[in-house]
């Protein structure tokens, strides 16, 4: 039992893992096919963990519903949009349109109650950010201060009356400052830029770590334990 939960796994991730990374590397019409092979397993896999998820999301729910414990009303809502949509789909073999462009009730199902949840939930991350960003903005430190100066300077830039107000400076000035598209242009594609490459940079490092780390067996997360 040790070998199927401990060994073979690790083995199967090295092998694969490194397969892959061959085949990137050389690339030519064999590694392009046992690569493009290994794509539509992890397809596969992919089908079977999205079943195992969701039915162990319905199993979890269902209990929270049978016990009635706190929040099962909420469960019950979860059961039965998930049930909803998979019997709208298999029902419209997954078309949101019909023949005439008219939307099938699976379509109905996706752009008027799907989309619009899904846009409230991110319109809902608004008031987090704000908050977050009030905290952030303190001006403690001078890193802080660099960041609140940034914002203020894009926020005034974008909104109507702050162009306006700047438009008028600088034609009283007799067109000596930069205009305020300028000033938000560089800002944007030169600071901005930088810092998301860089961050982007180390996001990719840290990505090319764990990955190496998984396929030569030091991180067994994975696995249901570090041992």
């Amino acid at each position: 039992m040790l070998f199927l939960k401990r060994q073979l796994p690790l083995f199967l991730t090295f092998l694969f893992g490194m397969t892959v990374m061959v085949c990137y590397y050389v690339p030519n019409r064999a590694s392009d096919e046992v690569s493009g092979e290994i794509l539509k397993w992890l397809e596969v896999m992919l089908a079977v963990a999205l079943i195992l998820g969701a039915t162990v999301l319905v199993v979890v729910h269902g209990e929270q519903i049978l016990k009635q414990k706190a929040g099962w009303a909420y469960s019950l809502i979860v059961i039965g949009s998930i049930l909803a949509g998979v019997a709208l789909g298999l029902w419209e073999n997954g078309k949101e349109y019909t023949e005439e462009a008219e939307l099938t009730s699976f379509g109905w199902f996706y752009f008027y109650l799907y989309i619009p949840l899904n846009a409230t939930m991110f319109a809902l991350l608004a008031f987090f950010i704000a908050s977050a960003a009030f905290r952030a903005f303190r001006a403690r430190t001078l890193a802080a201060f660099c960041l609140l100066a940034t914002a203020i300077i894009i926020l005034f830039g974008q909104a109507p009356l702050g162009a306006w107000l700047w438009e008028k400076l600088y034609h009283a000035t007799g067109d000596r400052i930069p205009t305020m598209a300028d000033i938000t242009g560089f800002m944007q594609q030169v600071l901005v830029v930088a810092g998301k490459r860089g961050i982007l940079i180390g996001v990719s490092l840290g990505v090319i770590a764990t990955s190496l780390r998984v396929i030569i067996g030091l991180e067994r997360g994975y696995l249901g334990g570090d041992k």
